[in-house]
């Protein structure tokens, strides 16, 4: 979390032409220490608006010239607005103040994401347009074809709009378009709404100059890049190198793209799955005197809070898919989503030609007096420190000689061993979810099966974790951090423990011992009405549900470590902590389709057929919810070529490329089944021999 801080003012002014340095001669004086400003009170202003109440003050912090009269005066603005939101931070107002902030020249923009919707199918096309979802069986999930003025890549597309200008004494207000430059192609040329003197914005593509009527030149090159998460729509995918019977290749091009319709093209199905980079903010680099060449004004920030949101992408073999999969690279690279959570100015200096002149310094202490509960002290034995803003702790620590396992619980799938025998009925959209009720048991309770109390199994289950923290643990607006590490006995299996993962974290509701069942289920084999479990629990804070990247184990790969970042958001004081999930990833499958099914269709197992185009009454499309609960460890539809190649490069590095079709030979086992009961019952790729060795969720 960010570290309080105060700030002190270093004021180095020094006029070189005046300046007298000491010599050798009597009358010449010995040289003078520059000693930091001290600040006063003097030039403090501040005024309430009559007609709204609003509070606005400035405070004087120092200037920065040159001879030629190019200067700039540095204050700090108070304004008494306030913002609502669910991540509001409870230690807003660092470094400066709550509602400070410097007046330093800036350009912001607004954003939103480009959703590319059609009402109606482009000439030849017949059906439902795709943002429609009354006829479930027609499938419409693809990206194909424009839309309007729009390409499939446009889709999910953060854009910009209303440049919103901010230079003190100069001009602020917000900019429109008025031309592109017909000597500068690169340029767009921007004009402020409402001005009373004209100034020329200039936009390049991702810097900003502007230039007054008394030409000064400010550049704006500085910003914080920021990811926000990508539609992930679910299109249809294939691979003609995928296997030869159609049957059971989810990925056959005429088995469900209309007649006449090319393949999806592979960049559209990575347009809507990684990150869209956007940026908010420009701050103001240098200020030049056009008209006094060697005469500038630097700016000189530094970045604090490096962070990954999105660091499922980071995973090696996300860059073999980038390479063999989508051929958006020669060679295999895996991007890189880290972005910053803070920028702050640090100095302010005056040039000539290529000599410092003046020099307005910004100088960030901690206090140490201001550290309360609410803070991390970084001089604590048990936290560390990310950056001078940052520092960190450990609030939550499972397994590897931390706390054990021992309290948390196991979700079951319906299809799980112990309770095959009652042949209950899956839930098509939530496998753990059998007739309204959910098979709970306590770490360690498999019939048969003995595990370490510093490891659990995933035993066809999802894992979650006891009651942890508490409104006082959870600090609205902090940066939190999800760690796992994950390990199966196998790393060479195509059945077991090679799945793609899911991980969520939601907040308490009420008291876990609620009337109707809670309190009866710590005897190993207890029953419990999902209206009970969701008495219980409330929002979710994070969850990797909704992304069709997750992370995956492969082949060779014997152990697999996650982390995910998210924000605190604010919770309802009377919430009673939260509860760490983690399971089998989703897919848009249809969980209820029986094997027999299967095995007549196609005479062998295969988990091809589960897919939606084999059920439409099920057909997620890309605009349906997508269901916030775990599954058995498949990929989305539109992901199998992906999951292959995640599973085993084609490279060849990891064991060379593998049949397809191995990847998918598991699913639970019917007690009708003849025709394949030969087949284990496999109800999801982790089973007792995958296990969740630790979890930690570390506060920033």
């Amino acid at each position: 979390m960010k570290r309080v801080i105060l700030f002190s003012i270093l004021i180095l002014a020094s006029n070189l032409s005046a300046q007298v340095i000491g010599g050798r001669s009597n009358n010449e004086s010995s040289p003078k220490v520059a000693e930091p400003t001290k600040l006063t009170g003097g030039g403090f202003v501040g005024d309430v608006n009559a007609f709204n109440g609003q509070f606005n003050a400035s405070m004087p912090l120092g200037s920065v010239s040159t001879p030629s009269g190019l200067s700039f005066q540095l204050n700090l603005s108070y304004n008494n607005s306030f913002s609502l939101g669910y991540t509001q931070p409870m230690c807003s107002g660092i470094p400066y103040g709550e509602g400070w902030s410097p007046d330093i020249p800036t350009i912001s923009v607004e954003t939103d994401a480009f959703h590319k919707f059609i009402s109606a199918y482009p000439s030849g096309l017949t059906g439902l347009a795709e943002c429609e979802e009354d006829n479930m069986n027609t499938v419409q999930n693809r990206l194909d074809y424009s839309a309007g003025d729009y390409s499939a890549a446009d889709e999910g597309d953060a854009y910009w709009f209303s440049p919103t200008v901010n230079i003190p004494g100069v001009g602020s207000g917000r900019a429109i378009f008025k031309y592109v430059d017909v000597q500068d192609d690169e340029c767009a040329v921007f004009v402020l709404n409402k001005f009373e003197n004209p100034i020329e914005i200039r936009f390049y593509g991702d810097n900003w100059v502007i230039i007054s009527t008394d030409g000064k030149r400010y550049e704006f090159n500085t910003h914080v890049s920021n990811y926000r998460a990508p539609s992930n729509r679910r299109v249809a995918y294939y691979d003609t190198n995928n296997g030869s019977n159609p049957a059971h290749n989810i990925l056959t091009q005429g088995e469900y793209l209309p007649s006449g319709v090319d393949g999806v093209d592979p960049n559209g199905v990575k347009n809507v799955i990684e990150p869209k980079q956007t940026y908010n903010m420009w701050y103001c680099n240098s200020i030049m005197d056009v008209l006094s060449p060697g005469n500038t004004i630097w700016f000189k920030y530094e970045k604090f809070g490096e962070f990954n949101y999105f660091k499922e992408f980071s995973q090696e073999r996300y860059g073999y898919v980038n390479a063999n999969v989508f051929n958006a690279t020669t060679l295999p690279y895996a991007p890189d989503y880290t972005a910053y959570s803070d920028i702050l100015l640090t100095e302010v200096v005056s040039f000539v030609v290529d000599g410092k002149y003046e020099s307005l310094e910004m100088v960030y202490e901690t206090v140490d007096a201001l550290i309360s509960p609410q803070m991390i002290d970084y001089t604590d034995p048990n936290a560390g420190r990310l950056d001078n803003l940052y520092s960190y702790q450990i609030v939550a620590d499972y397994g590897m000689g931390a706390d054990n396992f021992t309290s948390w619980k196991k979700y079951r799938h319906a299809k799980h061993d112990e309770i095959m025998a009652n042949d209950i009925e899956v839930n098509g959209t939530n496998p753990y979810l059998h007739n309204g009720i959910y098979h709970r048991v306590g770490h360690n309770q498999e019939s048969g099966f003995t595990e370490n109390s510093n490891e659990i199994a995933f035993s066809n289950s999802f894992l979650e974790s006891e009651r942890i923290l508490g409104s006082s643990g959870m600090y609205p607006g902090d940066i939190y951090e999800i760690k796992t590490v994950i390990q199966r006995d196998n790393s060479s299996s195509l059945q077991k423990g090679n799945g793609t993962i899911d991980i969520a974290i939601v907040s308490g509701k009420n008291n876990e011992v609620y009337p109707g069942g809670f309190s009866s289920l710590d005897d190993g084999s207890a029953t419990l009405l999902s209206a009970n479990y969701d008495a219980t629990r409330g929002i979710e804070i994070f969850s990797t549900f909704n992304m069709a990247m997750k992370w995956q184990m492969g082949t060779s790969q014997g152990e697999i470590q996650t982390s995910n970042f998210f924000v605190m958001p604010n919770l309802r004081t009377t919430a009673d902590g939260l509860h760490i999930q983690i399971g089998p990833g989703n897919s848009d499958q249809d969980y209820a389709y029986s094997p027999d099914a299967i095995a007549a269709n196609n005479t062998s197992f295969l988990t091809y057929d589960t897919y939606w185009q084999h059920s439409p009454s099920t057909s997620p499309r890309s605009a349906a919810h997508i269901p916030h609960n775990f599954g058995v460890g498949y990929p989305w539809n539109m992901m199998a070529p992906a999951y292959k190649e995640m599973q085993s490069p084609s490279s060849g590095i990891y064991g060379g490329a593998l049949n397809n079709d191995d990847l998918y030979q598991t699913w639970w086992k019917s007690s009708s089944q003849s025709s394949i009961s030969t087949n284990d019952n496999i109800p999801t790729k982790f089973g007792n021999e995958t296990k969740l060795k630790q979890v930690q969720l570390i506060r920033y």
